[in-house]
């Protein structure tokens, strides 16, 4: 296989395409895909046919089992064919004069041959075979897909030895035909033969040639004598017959064309025989003799090319320089006879034909670029050359820069004009030395997008100017550094200084309100630095009191370090404070805004503040009893730092003054704006109202500024009930325990009020007058509505025995009353009768007739007068008692409705006490219901059950 990479096939991998290359590395065909593992590769026009003079082997059969017949493989620089892992099939091949053997892990089969297969013209591509060549009439035809004609597209399968039978050639070609290159010799041979004695003039026709004659003399000598068959004179009937005679010429074609060849043979007597065919010359595409490249250029820079070519033919030669850039270029067309277009065919013109082609290129970028020279004929052949083209990156160059002075915070104007020789993006970087960003700006080559790598086809050489703007934040001196670069890395670098001076602060807006004293009022201030200072606001309030100082970091954290170009800038702060004055006037206030690089400006302004009269928290209204101490407290503020003087005005009742100093102890002057503020005092009083209504009381505060509020509200004064306190029905009676009868024996006499003891009494029996020895229990308070009983107990057991145990002790119990009535009753003990040892006197059924007397107490918490009414139960008529409270004349009647006829100052609480006395004229339970009303209608009631039965 010609060319350095042979082709392989790999067990059962399809392989593809198989290219073959003739010798002279001119004429390349491609053959079908074959997708047999094995594959058939033998010499017919449409596969491989003549396969050698590569600098790689011929055929290398890898894994696989390829059959290759009717092949001429010569000359390669590796094997003729060469097998691993396979088993090809190699029949009828000429395989020779391959540099690493014929063979190679392979045998050559049957039919096969190495011999020198003895081309016609090698060196100028004409790789038939010559009469007298051992591949002649040595092929097989049974080869599968043998096609009817060769290359040439003559008769494939000839009897090119003349021995009778026409078997296939090896190779490319079938000896037999006429065929040749432009610009190669054609050696023709014809053999003619007369019947008789005559010369033979063979006469060669070349279209669009010249014409050839040679005789050929029967007796070699010279020619024969003309025969006038008129006269019948001058016969030669003695010469050699049949006469024949073999002729050859040559003839070149200056280019390719199916040429008519007439060749007439005539004899000596005018008799003629004329024989047609066809020469088909084909065209040979031209080499290239000299070529000149540089192949090392910068980009941007005019460099010279130069290539020679040589034509076989007398063809018009082409050059086509492909700068593997995106651009291409046409050379001169050279022209065979240097004036116009070859005509098709010329055979005729200048053969071989050399030409030299020289043009100039520009790279516009670097990059490896492949050069591609392409030399075609008028008749399409073609030859190429390709090589590398380096071209190198130059770095750009910074033309012109301007860089001004100026003021912190201000925004300046940087420029900067840059070239690049190649067709490169231009990227502008400014380093501004002062911590900020880096300004990058990129210029496109195409004015659109980012270069691709290589562009040679943009516009170069390529400039820009770079116009950017730039504010340094603080002032100082400042580094600036200008870089620019091109997109492959290609850069300059240019470093100036830049002097930025500082600049005192602005008082852009100020908002200083007057306003009231205590108050808090908001002054606010908005300033700007044009740099990336700190800004620190002082307010002098001209009140005595401490300055506003507020800083505003740049950064919004910490103090600003000098310089500090890359912080915010102007930078804008707004100082927000409250201040409040303490007590009305005038005031100067003062605010200077500084800069952390002294730089600073002042602004004055008086504010005018009020008095503000204080204010009283609202109380009440308040709801109390009449009679109970009303407790009042109220809070008063005043927002500047006054004093504050609070009175009480209670309706139908005293005035309280009261005075709160701000400081404590003495009265405030004026003006007093560092005293306590806002000041709050609170005041208490005390009132009690002795009857019911509704009564206003006013406050009033006033601050030492005249500043004054008075606050009304009112105090509902609610009518209390009376309160019975105490209520007795009772009667005073007088109890004597008498006994008789047996000596030492005791009688003890018990006075119960519902079975509770009340009081006590006991006799003992001694010798002697009975009367002596009885006991009275005196003026005995019995309440009449409990069950009164008298109980005499007679205890013998623990008496001394006196002989006689079974005596009798009478006992008397005489009941006696205040009017003078008693009822003496009698109860007979005996010792043998312990039944009888207690005697049970029931005391209220001996109460008829009798005064019982009642006795009350009555609180009211006002000055109200109190009516005692005593309804008796038994059909009595009731019994009233007023009492005053000023123990002489009634009080006056309240109207709720009008609110009118108030009494709150009389005696508050008002006691008062009422006695009676009733008397029962029957037995019975009665229900005594005591009333105590107030002039208000306020009312209590007692009822109490009395016990008369």
């Amino acid at each position: 296989m010609g060319g350095s990479y042979p082709p392989t096939w790999d067990g059962d991998s399809n392989f593809q395409t198989i290219r073959m290359q003739y010798a002279n590395s001119a004429t390349k065909d491609t053959f079908p895909s074959n997708y047999l593992s094995s594959p058939y590769i033998y010499g017919v026009p449409d596969i491989g046919y003549t396969i050698g003079g590569g600098s790689g082997g011929g055929i290398h059969c890898s894994d696989s089992s390829p059959t290759i017949t009717n092949n001429l493989i010569i000359g390669n620089g590796g094997s003729g064919i060469c097998s691993s892992l396979g088993s090809p099939t190699i029949t009828c091949n000429d395989v020779w004069g391959n540099m690493d053997g014929n063979y190679f892990g392979c045998s050559p089969g049957t039919g096969s041959i190495s011999m020198d297969p003895m081309f016609a013209n090698p060196a100028s591509g004409d790789y038939r075979l010559k009469s007298n060549s051992p591949c002649i009439d040595v092929g097989d035809n049974s080869a599968p897909g043998l096609p009817p004609t060769d290359f040439h597209g003559n008769p494939r399968i000839c009897d090119g030895d003349g021995d009778g039978t026409a078997v296939v050639d090896m190779g490319a070609f079938e000896f037999g035909s006429i065929g040749s290159y432009e610009g190669s010799e054609i050696i023709l041979t014809a053999v003619a033969t007369d019947k008789g004695s005559d010369d033979l003039t063979f006469s060669w026709e070349f279209e669009h040639g010249p014409t050839i004659q040679n005789t050929h003399y029967n007796d070699g000598v010279g020619p024969e004598p003309v025969y006038n068959p008129d006269t019948n004179e001058i016969k030669s009937p003695s010469g050699t017959f049949p006469f024949s005679a073999q002729d050859t010429v040559s003839h070149t074609y200056g280019d390719n064309y199916k040429y008519t060849l007439i060749l007439k043979v005539t004899d000596d007597d005018g008799t003629q025989t004329m024989y047609t065919t066809t020469i088909d010359v084909d065209n040979l595409a031209p080499s290239l003799t000299e070529i000149i490249i540089p192949t090392n250029v910068d980009e941007g820079t005019t460099a010279t090319y130069s290539a020679s070519a040589s034509d076989f033919g007398s063809d018009d030669l082409i050059f086509t320089w492909n700068w593997g850039d995106g651009t291409s270029d046409t050379g001169t067309i050279h022209f065979n006879d240097g004036s116009g277009s070859d005509p098709y065919p010329s055979p005729w013109g200048t053969y071989p034909f050399a030409a030299t082609d020289t043009i100039s290129h520009v790279y516009g970028d670097n990059g490896v670029y492949t050069l591609t020279v392409t030399i075609e004929d008028d008749d399409n052949g073609i030859i190429t050359y390709t090589t590398s083209i380096t071209v190198n990156n130059v770095v750009p160059t910074i033309n012109s820069i301007t860089v001004p002075n100026g003021d912190e915070g201000t925004l300046l104007t940087f420029s900067s004009t840059a070239t690049d020789k190649g067709s490169d993006d231009l990227t502008f970087t400014w380093k501004w030395g002062d911590g900020t960003s880096d300004t990058v700006t990129i210029y496109y080559n195409d004015g659109a997008n980012p270069d691709p790598y290589p562009s040679p086809w943009g516009t170069y050489p390529f400039s820009a100017t770079d116009t950017v703007q730039h504010t340094y934040g603080d002032n100082g001196v400042y580094t600036i550094t200008l870089i620019v670069e091109d997109d492959d890395n290609g850069s300059i670098t240019l470093t100036i200084n830049v002097t930025i001076d500082n600049v005192s602060p602005t008082i852009d807006s100020t908002t200083a309100p007057g306003g009231d004293e205590g108050v808090l009022i908001t002054y606010t201030s908005t300033a700007t630095d044009a740099g990336s200072d700190d800004l620190t606001f002082t307010w002098k309030w001209g009140d005595g009191t401490s300055d506003t100082v507020t800083i505003y970091y740049n950064d919004g954290a910490n103090p600003d370090p000098y310089p500090s170009p890359w912080g915010t800038y102007p930078f804008t702060a707004t100082d927000t404070v409250d201040h409040i004055y303490g007590d009305n006037g005038v005031y100067t206030i003062i605010l200077t805004v500084r800069d952390d690089d002294n730089g600073e400006t002042t602004y004055t302004i008086n504010v005018t503040i009020h008095n503000v009269a204080p204010t009283i928290t609202p109380f009440g209204p308040f709801i109390v009893d009449e009679g109970m101490a009303l407790d009042l407290s109220a809070v008063s503020t005043d927002q500047g730092s006054d004093d504050l003087t609070f009175t009480w005005e209670f309706e139908l009742g005293p005035t309280i003054t009261n005075i709160y100093y701000n400081d404590g102890v003495a009265p405030d002057p004026y003006p007093s704006p560092w005293g306590t503020f806002p000041f709050s005092a609170t005041d208490q009083v005390s009132h009690t109202y002795g009857d019911d209504g509704v009564y206003t009381v006013t406050l009033t505060v006033v601050d030492d500024d005249n500043g004054i509020t008075t606050y009304t509200t009112t105090i509902t004064v609610n009518n209390v009930a009376p309160t019975i306190t105490n209520v007795e029905a009772y009667i005073h009676l007088d109890f004597t325990l008498r006994a008789t009868g047996e000596k030492w024996h005791n009688v003890q006499m018990f006075i119960k009020e519902d079975g509770k003891n009340i009081a006590f009494a006991e006799v003992v029996r001694y010798p002697g007058d009975p009367d002596d020895q009885s006991k009275t229990l005196y003026d005995v308070k019995c309440d009449v509505t409990s069950v009164i009983t008298v109980t005499v107990l007679y205890t013998p057991l623990d008496d001394p025995v006196n002989g006689q145990p079974n005596g009798a002790t009478p006992v008397w119990v005489n009941i006696s009353f205040e009017d003078g009535g008693f009822i003496l009753l009698k109860h007979n003990f005996n010792v043998n009768q312990p039944k009888n040892w207690q005697w049970n006197i029931g005391v209220n059924k001996y109460l008829v007739g009798h005064a019982i007397i009642f006795e009350a107490s009555a609180s009211d918490q006002g000055t109200d007068d109190l009516t005692f009414t005593w309804k008796w139960g038994d059909g009595g008529l009731p019994v009233d008692t007023l009492c005053c409270n000023d123990g002489i004349n009634p009080e006056p009647y309240y109207d709720p409705v009008t609110n009118s006829i108030r009494s709150p100052w009389g005696t508050c609480p008002f006691s008062a006490d009422d006695l009676k006395t009733h008397t029962f004229t029957r037995k019975g339970d009665f229900t005594v219901e005591l009333s105590v009303v107030d002039d208000d209608n306020g009312v209590d009631v007692i009822v109490v059950i009395v016990i008369i039965k």
